[in-house]
């Protein structure tokens, strides 16, 4: 399987601006995927009136990555998604790499609406582990702009892990994500830092998962905004 989008447009949909749902396909079953998205745009006007399930508005989403192959995201562009500018969730370090190269999200995550659980907020970059782990993550030149954070700093990222169900997948290991992310941040400094929980809402000591630092190979660059 390969695709390629280029110089495409996706405005003002109600729910996610691109979305792959891959749960179907199977890593010892269908063949390799490559699918590439270059030069393509994603907005929302500013005064889009966002519908429920808002949080299902993330300008990329990648879910459930299980077969082998390749995604990528190359000189893309996001503005004012209700959810997440960027949101990974079930992509197992088995399945297909996912890399996000010269993408920038800009007034991104505007509603916190409609988690699953209390504990989560939304962020402009959101990784969702349900399946045990997470890997094969790459972000060259991605650019984070955060807007007005209102009554709460927003920071940049949340890795948000919620425990495995017995009848899933659950190789339990974190591994290959890197790259560089520059923040511009808007109300404090302090957005810069990774939001990083496990089940329950508690912190992951020292930001690790299945015995690997989260962003430990990510270079964090951080600057204020204008």
């Amino acid at each position: 399987m390969d695709i390629v989008f280029r110089r495409c447009q996706f405005v003002d949909n109600n729910g996610c601006g691109i979305q792959l749902n891959l749960h179907n396909l199977e890593r010892d079953v269908d063949a390799p995927i490559s699918i590439t998205f270059e030069d393509c745009d994603v907005s929302w006007r500013d005064d889009y009136p966002f519908e429920s399930p808002w949080y299902d508005g993330a300008g990329l989403d990648v879910n459930s990555g299980y077969p082998p192959g390749n995604i990528v995201f190359r000189g893309t562009t996001v503005y004012g998604s209700a959810g997440a500018g960027l949101m990974i969730s079930n992509k197992l370090l088995s399945g297909p790499s996912v890399t996000f190269a010269d993408v920038t999200l800009t007034d991104t995550a505007r509603v916190n609406q409609g988690f699953p659980e209390p504990w989560m907020r939304v962020t402009p970059i959101m990784l969702m582990d349900a399946d045990g782990g997470l890997g094969g993550l790459w972000f060259e030149d991605v650019k984070v702009v955060l807007a007005d954070p209102g009554d709460w700093p927003t920071p940049f990222l949340s890795y948000y892990q919620i425990a495995c169900s017995p009848g899933g997948l659950c190789p339990n290991v974190t591994g290959s994500i890197g790259g560089d992310i520059e923040v511009q941040w808007h109300g404090s400094a302090k957005q810069c830092v990774p939001r990083v929980l496990g089940a329950g809402g508690l912190s992951l000591v020292n930001g690790s998962a299945f015995g690997h630092t989260i962003m430990e190979n990510v270079s964090i660059g951080c600057s204020k905004g204008p």
